[in-house]
């Protein structure tokens, strides 16, 4: 949704501007990925 929000935003801007989302995903009990603990 954010990658999207942001096209939109800047899609009259003169910026040459590339938006790509990775997204997130969890589930209930699923530990922390190692990256959100550096």
């Amino acid at each position: 949704m954010a990658e999207g929000l942001f096209q939109k935003l800047q899609k009259n801007s003169e910026l040459d501007i590339e938006v790509q989302s990775a997204g997130v995903s969890t589930f209930e009990g699923q530990q922390p990925s190692k990256h959100t603990l550096d």
